[in-house]
């Protein structure tokens, strides 16, 4: 109420046009912000701090998952590893198998070989 009256008694004592909005009467009250702007800048503040949350949680649930992942491809990579010493330890049997066997037919042999020879003589 009283604005609209300061507005027209500014008018009359300058002879100007009135801003778009009143002068404020004390110089205190030019710097303090209005009730809308403390709210508006009150949910600006919560948007943000809402954004800032959301976004903590998205980085933590990234986190969590390339966590996972981190495990998922050691264990992976356990299990490869596993299946190649399982592998080796299977060759390396079939070799000393072949070896063993090999030895045999050579002893057979010999043993023939020298009966034989023995045979002749």
């Amino acid at each position: 109420m009283n604005t609209r009256i300061y507005t027209y008694a500014l008018v009359y004592s300058t002879g100007r046009q009135p801003l778009s909005a009143p002068v404020p009467l004390y110089k205190s009250d030019a710097n303090a912000p209005s009730k809308e702007e403390e709210e508006e800048e009150e949910e600006e503040e919560e948007e943000v701090e809402e954004e800032e949350e959301e976004e903590e949680e998205e980085e933590e649930e990234e986190e969590e998952e390339e966590e996972e992942e981190e495990e998922e491809e050691e264990e992976e990579e356990e299990e490869v590893e596993e299946e190649e010493e399982e592998e080796e330890e299977e060759e390396e049997e079939e070799e000393e198998e072949e070896e063993e066997e090999e030895e045999e037919e050579e002893e057979e042999e010999g043993g023939e070989d020298r009966g034989d020879d023995r045979g002749d003589k």
